[in-house]
């Protein structure tokens, strides 16, 4: 005889749904993000919403270009934190960069860059695993992407120790 048992949160990405594990789980309804807008009506409550299985054509989570030219949203922690892993899904013309925000000084660290070849799909950065972001302190996370039509759709998730 033998026994079988898996865990519905299973790692690299199953936690996103899990608010004990996804330290930004409803952070955007909870008022924590900020976000480029310079047209349409946006919502950032989805970006952090738990829910991996968003419909992107409605753009619900979408945010869009700037004067700068570059369409951004920033997550903010309740806690500064060292970062195991973020996880996203996006729907982009370009390239999403996804960074740290240090915390204390508000600079950005680059955590990886998702591919327009990864649109639709669960994108996972294991923080801990990189020499050069593993032991810092993090504030938040910030998105951004340089695409005219700024990003569309996102779902964010990220685990500390």
């Amino acid at each position: 005889q033998s026994t079988f048992w898996q865990s519905g949160i299973c790692f690299a990405t199953g936690y996103v749904s899990v608010p004990e594990i996804n330290i930004v789980a409803n952070a955007c309804a909870a008022g924590r993000c900020t976000m480029s807008t310079s047209t349409g009506t946006v919502s950032t409550a989805a970006a952090t919403s738990t829910m991996t299985d968003m419909d992107f054509n409605t753009a619900a989570s979408g945010f869009f270009n700037s004067a700068t030219g570059k369409a951004y949203i920033q997550i903010s922690f309740t806690t500064s934190t060292n970062l195991i892993a973020v996880s996203a899904k996006t729907n982009c013309g370009g390239p999403v960069l996804v960074m740290g925000v240090v915390s204390g000084t508000n600079t950005k660290m680059l955590i990886g860059t998702i591919p327009t070849t990864s649109n639709y799909q669960a994108v996972n950065f294991e923080v801990v695993d990189n020499s050069t972001l593993s032991g810092k302190v993090f504030s938040g996370i910030w998105l951004e992407s340089s695409w005219s039509g700024g990003v569309p759709g996102v779902e964010l998730g990220a685990r500390s120790r």
